[in-house]
């Protein structure tokens, strides 16, 4: 039984680590008005180099690697506790042992190309004396892919010959009134020629499809998709399913559109524009038994120099709110809604429960919030 316990609780700080992670990265970390984060102790680690351009590599050669040397330039003994990579194409090496005061350590990081063409920048986050000690290195360059099959390229078959790239596409921020496009590729592998349209849902008829395209046998290119909503017509996250018809039939895989509405801001000063600082951005209600009803309180002020317009709410299933959308929040002020998660819409296997509330504001350095209540259900 204690083995069980301890793997539940793992299980619940690893969950608990993601919601904090994202729900800081989306919305402005939280921080309440006018409070400011200690700044980190200087690093007593002194690296020669912080950065290092691997210039032009070729996928094809593999693995390139670069040594950053340091110093421990404090008066203790240092030993390298964590160092974390943003991607899993980079890995590291660096000395385990105490590194003594004026020694000199290592750490190597290693990067492999495999199946990422282009430009890349990767960052390193180097921790040591129980966290007070933060070094970050950074490593770049360009990568010339090795030439891609039909296959590779184009992963998805459809019937006729006819591949697709890609299955989804995401459009991030849609300004009302603003046509905003997407391209969808495509290949024919076969000789013949083959007529391709696409079935969309919903039809709210703000999505434009051309209502047919021929494909000439052996061509690739591709299908623009645009979105038009006009002003005032629709808020907040949108998706649309477009399945392929090819040469008159329907096919059984679709192509998902998915983005989020907001106003335009083309010519708007932000400094001046309403500003939106939503707190808490997340939080979490501990254990609580399953089935239990729970209420948190939030605070949306606006900061800004302009009146801060509710445009949209959105809530997952078992997540509500009673903050309708069209409040109006003048500069200085704030309103104060209630968020309720109720947790008997949880799953069985479910031990961590998050769920999450999306708002789309006219603010114009961040028109989306969102926030995540959780709980760890016994």
């Amino acid at each position: 039984m204690p083995r069980k316990n301890n793997l539940f609780n793992m299980k619940y700080l690893v969950s608990l680590f993601i919601a904090l992670f994202f729900g800081a990265w989306s919305s402005d970390a939280g921080a309440a008005p006018g409070r400011q984060e200690p700044a980190p102790a200087q690093s007593t680690l002194i690296f020669g180099e912080t950065e290092w351009d691997f210039g032009t590599i070729e996928e094809t050669d593999g693995r390139v690697s670069h040594r950053f040397t340091f110093t421990n330039g404090g008066d203790e003994a240092v030993i390298i506790e964590r160092v974390s990579t943003s991607c899993g194409c980079t890995t590291s090496d660096y000395t385990r042992a105490p590194i003594a005061p004026g020694a000199n350590g290592f750490i190597t990081i290693t990067f492999d190309p495999t199946g990422s063409p282009g430009q890349f920048e990767k960052s390193i986050h180097i921790s040591s004396r129980e966290g007070l000690n933060r070094n970050v290195l950074i490593v770049k360059g360009e990568v010339n892919g090795r030439p891609r099959t039909i296959v590779e390229e184009y992963p998805f078959a459809m019937s006729g010959g006819v591949r697709f790239a890609e299955l989804s596409a995401e459009m991030g921020h849609v300004p009302q009134g603003r046509p905003i496009s997407v391209a969808i590729a495509y290949v024919n592998t076969r000789p013949e020629s083959a007529t391709v349209s696409f079935e969309a849902t919903p039809a709210d008829g703000y999505l434009y499809i051309p209502r047919s395209t021929e494909i000439y046998g052996g061509n690739d290119g591709t299908i623009d998709v645009t979105v038009i909503v006009p002003s005032g017509k629709h808020y907040g996250k949108f998706s649309y399913r477009l399945r392929p018809i090819i040469n008159g039939q329907p096919e059984a895989m679709a192509f998902t559109l998915s983005g989020t509405v907001v106003d335009d801001f083309t010519g708007m000063d932000a400094s001046s524009a309403p500003r939106a600082d939503l707190s808490p951005v997340f939080h979490d209600f501990k254990e609580v038994k399953r089935g239990a009803v729970l209420t948190k309180e939030i605070t949306l002020k606006n900061n800004g120099r302009e009146s801060l317009c509710v445009r949209h709410v959105a809530a997952q299933h078992g997540l509500s709110a009673d903050l309708a959308p069209g409040i109006v929040i003048l500069p200085g002020e704030q309103t104060r809604f209630n968020v309720i998660l109720d947790t008997s819409h949880a799953e069985d296997h479910d031990d961590l429960y998050i769920r999450s509330l999306t708002l789309t504001l006219n603010d114009p350095n961040r028109p989306v919030k969102e926030l995540r209540l959780a709980a760890k259900l016994l």
